[in-house]
């Protein structure tokens, strides 16, 4: 039993009052206290409300209050939902025709202090969707820039996660003209000056992933059905030399003969091949799964000779 008239000592509580208190308050009438007490407690909530993001969440924004750190949870939720719903193939038209959903969710992987697994759920959706974008130039220009940005090594974002998965996502745009999508080439074309560079800087990382989204993102733009655009790939800074370094490694092999057969196709660019004719001669003649596009490659090569 507790005297009433002599209660127990009990240390200070706290409680939240409810999502939209911005301040830790005391509990009340279990703590007979004194006024001068009361603004104590309440001068210590303050101090401890104040404290470090750190303490909660790090990979979150720098937050200091409740009710922030309770928006960023409900972000995190929102971007798992559209994660997931841009999973399922008939939801894609509906979702890349919401223009305003491609905008919000570039801004958020843009922003400096969002939350990774946010970024990385957005990121997600993207890809998800760059592989069935509508005719819609705006929503296809709002996620191109946004793979640019993340991909700049200049970016405060820079990670070789984004970057590998911001070139993929550039591959999936220029993988659209297979689908008749005339939008994404010439979106990819309009901005190939400051494209190029950065997918070429990203074929020489030592990061596998990296690699293998570059090479496949130059791979599909050499396809592109565009005179220009091919003689701008084979006059890239390192590009060629690159690519012929490629053609003895595995899997890459194959899609980097098929750059230069792209390449080679054009007669403008035929010079520039013919300087590694002897390299293309070995390739075509070992063991090596892109042995038959090298030999097609050559073959090319020759038709300005007869």
């Amino acid at each position: 039993l507790i005297d009433l008239k002599n209660p127990p000592t009990l240390p200070p509580q706290t409680q939240l009052l409810s999502s939209q208190t911005t301040h830790l308050q005391p509990f009340p009438p279990f703590s007979f206290t004194t006024a001068q007490t009361q603004q104590q407690i309440q001068q210590e909530c303050i101090h401890y409300n104040e404290r470090s993001s750190a303490l909660y969440f790090r990979e979150y924004f720098d937050v200091k209050s409740v009710d922030e750190m309770m928006r960023e949870d409900w972000v995190l939720s929102v971007s798992n939902i559209l994660r997931n719903v841009s999973m399922i193939s008939r939801n894609a038209k509906a979702m890349n025709e919401c223009v305003d959903l491609f905008k919000t969710s570039a801004d958020i992987i843009q922003h400096g202090s969002i939350s990774k697994l946010v970024r990385q759920n957005l990121v997600d959706m993207f890809l998800n969707l760059s592989l069935s974008l509508s005719e819609d130039e705006q929503s296809i220009e709002i996620l191109l820039q946004a793979a640019m940005n993340l991909l700049d090594p200049k970016s405060v974002h820079v990670h070789r996660r984004w970057q590998a998965e911001s070139a993929q996502l550039i591959a999936n745009l220029s993988a659209s003209f297979q689908q008749n999508n005339d939008a994404s080439e010439r979106a990819i074309i309009s901005k190939l000056d400051a494209i190029l560079p950065l997918l070429v800087d990203l074929m020489h990382s030592a990061n596998e992933p990296q690699v293998e989204a570059a090479l496949h993102a130059v791979c599909n733009i050499s396809a592109f059905e565009n005179e220009s655009v091919r003689r701008k790939l084979a006059r890239a800074v390192s590009l060629i030399p690159r690519l012929i370094a490629m053609l003895g490694i595995g899997v890459k092999s194959v899609r980097a003969a098929l750059t230069l057969l792209n390449l080679a196709e054009i007669p403008a660019n035929r010079f520039i091949l013919l300087q590694y004719e002897q390299t293309f001669i070995y390739y075509a003649f070992c063991e090596n799964p892109a042995s038959e596009i090298i030999a097609r490659v050559l073959k090319e090569l020759v038709l300005d000779l007869d």
